[in-house]
C-alpha cells in the first residue's frame, strides 16, 4: 500500500521508526517504508533516523539502512526542488559511512555509491578523495567492483587513479572473483583512452595476464582477447567504440519505473502474493489457481445448480450415520488425548512410548570474543522473543550474576538511565551458540529479550531456561 499510495502515509512517518524490541522482519519492512514515504518536509528527519541504524549490531539491518538512504536519493520519491536541496546531505552522509571502521557498512556504501554517482556525477570529487585510503581495506567482491568502476569512469579527475589500478593489476593472479577481473579489464581500457601514457604499460600487463593459459575463467579470457584484437586493429576505432558506452546522467533507473505488478498485487490483496511480491500464478500450480467465473453464465445456470445441490444434499443424508456412543454408556465423551486408539483397533501387542528428549544443558564457561559475537548476531536468525513483567528491578550486577550462575554469560552491559541493556551469550551441550539482546525497562518493570541461535528447538528450550533464571 505504501508503494501504491505513499502520500497517504507520509504525514505519519515517525510511526515507522524502528523499535529495539521488534522482530527483524518488521524492522526491514519499516526501512523500506521510510525510504518510500520521504518528502520535502520529512526527508531530513528520515535520513538522520536511518543513519542511526547504520551502526546497529545487526549487519543485515545496517546494510538495509544504507540502501534505504540511497533509495531516497535515486528513487525520485519527492520533488526536484526538495531533491536538489537534500542530495548534498545524502552524498555527504555516504562519504562519512565510507570512512567508518565497519567493513560491512563501507562495502554496502560503495555498492550504492555507484548508482548515486550515475545520478549525481558532480559529487564525484567528494568521493574520489576517499577512495585511495579505503581501497586496501575492501575485500567484498561487489564493493571492489564498484570501486574499480568509479576509477574507470572518473579516473581522469583523480591524479592517483592509474597507480591505484596498478596495485590491483599486479595482484590479478590472486583475485578469485570473476566479476572483479571483468570489471578491472573494462575500467583499465576506459582509463587507457583518458590517460594513455600512464596506462599503456599497465593495460599490456593486464591483457597478458588475462590471456595466459593459467587463466581458467573463460569469460575473463574472452574479454581480454576481444580487447586485445580490438586495439590491434585500430586504436582510434576502439576509442570510438568505448566512448559510445560511457553512461549518461541517469534520471530514472529501470527498477524505479512503475509496472503492472502493483496492480496485480492489489487485485490479490490479503493473499500470499503480497508477502512474496509475486502474482499468484508464479508460485501456485494451475490446478489450484482461483478462476473468475462469468456472472451471466452462472445466473443462467442457476436453476440447474440448485437442483444439483438438492440432489447432493439428499445423497449426503443417505450416507450420514448417527454418531456411535463411546463405550456402553451414554455419559460424556472423554478428551481426545485420553482415547486409546490402539485399544479401539484391538491391537494385541503392547504400545511403546518414545524416549524423552535429552535434557537441555548449557556449557558452564563458553568462550567468545566481541568480534565473534558481532558476526554471529548479524548472521543468526531469531529463535525466541521474551517479554516478562517483573515484580521488582534488581541491581545490574545482580542480574549479571544470576544469569552467569546458570551458564548465560555477559558480553556487554550498561545502565542507560531508564533502562538496563545486556548482551548475553551461551553454548549448549551440542555446541550450539545462543545470543540474547536484553533490555530492562526500569519504570515499567518489564524485561524484553530477543534471542538468536544456531538451533530453533534449542532456542525454544534456551528461552524457557532464560525465564527460569528470573522466576525459578
Amino acid at each position: 500500500m505504501v508503494g501504491k499510495y505513499p502520500r497517504v502515509f507520509s504525514p505519519d512517518y515517525r510511526q515507522f521508526y524502528i523499535r529495539y524490541n521488534e522482530p527483524s522482519h518488521v524492522k526491514y519492512v519499516k526501512l523500506d517504508i521510510l525510504s518510500g514515504i520521504a518528502e520535502n518536509h520529512s526527508v531530513a528527519d528520515i535520513i538522520m533516523e536511518l543513519s542511526e541504524y547504520v551502526t546497529d549490531v545487526d549487519q543485515e539491518l545496517s546494510r538495509r539502512a544504507v540502501r534505504a538512504i540511497s533509495q531516497i536519493a535515486i528513487g525520485n520519491s519527492f520533488g526536484h526542488e526538495g531533491l536538489d536541496a537534500m542530495h548534498d546531505q545524502i552524498v555527504d552522509t555516504m562519504v562519512e559511512f565510507l570512512e567508518m571502521n565497519l567493513d560491512y557498512v563501507r562495502d554496502e556504501t560503495l555498492v550504492v555509491m555507484k548508482d548515486l554517482l550515475r545520478k549525481f556525477p558532480h559529487k564525484v570529487d567528494d568521493v574520489l578523495d576517499v577512495l585511495p585510503r579505503i581501497i586496501p581495506k575492501v575485500d567484498h567482491a561487489p564493493a571492489k567492483c564498484a570501486v574499480i568502476w568509479m576509477l574507470g569512469e572518473f579516473g581522469q579527475d583523480l591524479r592517483r587513479a592509474p597507480y591505484v589500478l596498478e596495485r590491483l593489476i599486479d595482484s590479478f593472479a590472486d583475485e578469485i572473483a570473476p566479476s572483479v577481473l571483468l570489471e578491472l579489464l573494462s575500467a583499465s581500457l576506459k582509463l587507457f583512452f583518458k590517460r594513455p601514457p600512464e596506462m599503456q604499460s599497465m593495460l599490456g600487463r593486464l591483457l597478458q595476464a588475462a590471456m595466459d593459459e593459467s587463466q581458467r575463467n573463460i569469460d575473463v579470457k574472452d574479454r581480454a582477447l576481444f580487447y586485445y584484437r580490438l586495439l590491434s586493429q585500430d586504436v582510434n576505432t576502439a576509442a570510438q567504440i568505448v566512448r559510445q558506452f560511457e553512461p549518461d546522467i541517469v534520471d530514472v533507473f529501470a527498477e524505479m519505473v512503475e509496472t503492472d505488478l502493483q496492480d496485480k498485487l492489489f487485485r490479490e490483496f490479503n493473499t500470499l502474493a503480497v508477502v512474496y511480491t509475486k502474482p499468484s500464478e508464479t508460485f501456485v500450480s494451475a490446478a489450484h489457481l482461483i478462476t473468475r467465473l462469468n456472472v451471466e453464465s452462472n445466473a443462467a445456470g442457476g436453476d440447474n445448480d440448485e437442483e444439483e445441490d438438492e440432489d447432493e444434499e439428499e445423497e449426503d443424508e443417505r450416507h450420514v450415520q448417527p454418531p456411535l456412543p463411546y463405550g456402553n454408556h451414554g455419559g460424556p465423551r472423554p478428551p481426545a488425548a485420553a482415547v486409546d486408539l490402539l485399544g479401539m483397533l484391538d491391537f494385541s501387542h503392547p504400545t511403546t512410548t518414545a524416549p524423552p528428549p535429552a535434557a537441555f544443558q548449557l556449557t558452564p564457561n563458553p568462550s567468545m570474543d566481541a568480534a565473534t559475537f558481532q558476526n554471529l548476531w548479524g548472521s543468526l536468525r531469531v529463535v525466541s522473543q521474551i517479554q516478562l513483567k517483573m515484580p521488582a528491578i534488581p541491581a545490574q550486577g545482580d542480574i549479571e550474576r544470576a544469569f552467569g550462575a546458570h551458564g548465560i554469560l555477559t558480553m556487554a552491559a550498561g545502565d542507560v538511565g531508564p533502562q538496563y541493556k545486556f548482551f548475553f551469550y551461551a553454548q549448549d551441550s551440542q555446541r550450539n551458540y545462543y545470543l540474547a539482546e536484553t533490555v530492562v525497562e526500569k519504570a515499567q518493570l518489564v524485561l524484553y529479550a530477543t534471542i538468536k541461535g544456531q538451533d530453533e528447538v534449542g532456542g525454544t528450550q534456551f528461552g524457557d531456561h532464560f525465564k527460569r533464571v528470573l522466576f525459578g
